[in-house]
């Protein structure tokens, strides 16, 4: 498939990268576990309620955190980085590793690469999200958890 080159295909100015309003990310590195993690945060424009923003946090931020900073109207705290080690890293339970199949695409089963959930779930709660309420006023209850 080829791209027309007419004068009508071709963007009214030059092209740049898009923003999203409101938007921010920055880096937060965890004390527990040493690992650096990539965090993207959009605030709504309304005023909290009284007891302050829900705080929705998704994991795979890089893939996840533009239709949801898009399509919403809360907070999010969102974790972008590789979706592969990372990922599987931070999702899982101690695991032995015979247990793990090798899977094309991904490194070998190695004992850094999984059994990190205890370690995520530990700086979500204790360092994240009090550094987020400490930016926003966000509810000290309403949190939820989606990836």
């Amino acid at each position: 498939m080829s791209i027309p080159t007419n004068e009508a295909a071709k963007p009214p100015s030059e092209p740049r990268p898009a923003e999203l309003p409101s938007a921010i990310e920055f880096d937060m590195t965890s004390k527990i576990n040493g690992r650096t993690y990539r965090i993207f945060v959009s605030a709504p424009f309304a005023p909290p309620s009284e007891g302050g923003y829900p705080l929705i946090i998704f994991t795979d931020g890089n893939m996840t955190f533009p239709l949801a900073a898009a399509m919403g109207g809360t907070m999010f705290g969102l974790l972008g980085g590789k979706p592969s080690v990372s990922r599987t890293r931070d999702l899982t339970p101690p695991t032995p590793l015979d247990a793990i199949p090798s899977q094309p695409g991904l490194p070998p089963p190695a004992p850094e690469n999984y059994g990190g959930a205890d370690d995520f779930l530990r700086f979500l709660i204790e360092e994240l999200k009090p550094a987020l309420a400490a930016a926003y006023p966000i509810s000290a209850d309403d949190h939820t958890l989606y990836g």
